[in-house]
């Protein structure tokens, strides 16, 4: 008995300083990353300057930059919410600010296909949260929406649904299998059709998004079908400032 509890405690230990490390070094890799951000910045002002070839490798490093950022700042909210479960900041979001940053930010992501990015807000929605974990939650439902889209439309929603601010995130991409719904929101989870097409990613983005909806008390569900694209939907307890009627039909 006091081997297997000594074990356990080792095990615990073990983990914890796994969360640890990845926490640190997650912290370490954002300020360069900052740096070869704005020295990007700079090249894309004078892209008129550039030859295409130049140009394509831009584009590339731009991409690969804003997927590490994506990865680091996933780990980071992991590490947070496991560290600190409990402890979620309470203060009035600004939402249709919020989802509007967020439509704007995804731009690189679909800059050379064919999609459009549709933004529908309703202004004056406000919710109780931590505007950062809130943010990384509809970046990474838009960025996911936009890795699976080549064409068509990634439609960001936002409006008042009775007692809750619902946030809707739909693309006309290549949606997702029945069998995959079961397993989408877990951790490191990747479907067959990513995998076989070589879609980038890690696996985090949408256990992200429902580990920060779980710990605002929030709903966060998908409906897709294969081919035809797919809707994220998020249900927000409404903070009390918030203004405007109730508007079941939505948008």
């Amino acid at each position: 008995m006091r081997a297997t509890l000594a074990q356990n405690a080792a095990l615990r230990q073990l983990d914890q300083l796994k969360d640890d490390f990845v926490a640190s070094v997650s912290h370490e890799f954002r300020t360069p990353l900052t740096a070869i951000d704005g020295y990007i910045e700079l090249l894309d002002d004078d892209r008129e300057r550039l030859d295409p070839e130049h140009r394509e490798y831009v584009s590339v490093i731009r991409s690969s930059a804003a997927r590490l950022v994506r990865l680091v700042s996933d780990l980071l909210v992991v590490a947070a919410l496991q560290a600190r479960p409990n402890q979620i900041r309470r203060d009035v979001v600004d939402v249709s600010s919020l989802v509007r940053d967020s439509a704007d930010a995804i731009t690189p992501l679909i800059r050379y296909r064919e999609v459009t990015v549709q933004c529908e807000v309703n202004p004056n929605l406000t919710v109780l949260g931590d505007a950062s974990q809130l943010s990384q939650l509809v970046d990474n439902l838009l960025s996911n929406a936009a890795k699976f889209t080549r064409e068509g439309f990634v439609t960001v929603r936002a409006f008042r649904e009775g007692d809750a601010v619902r946030i809707d995130v739909a693309d006309t991409g290549i949606g997702i299998a029945a069998a995959d719904l079961q397993v989408i929101f877990e951790r490191f989870s990747r479907t067959e059709h990513a995998i076989s097409q070589m879609i980038p990613g890690t696996g985090l983005g949408l256990f992200v998004a429902r580990e920060i909806a779980d710990a605002h008390g929030a709903t966060l569900f998908v409906e897709s079908h294969q081919g035809e694209g797919s809707t994220f939907s998020l249900l927000l307890p409404v903070a009390e400032t918030s203004v405007g009627a109730p508007d079941p039909d939505g948008p």
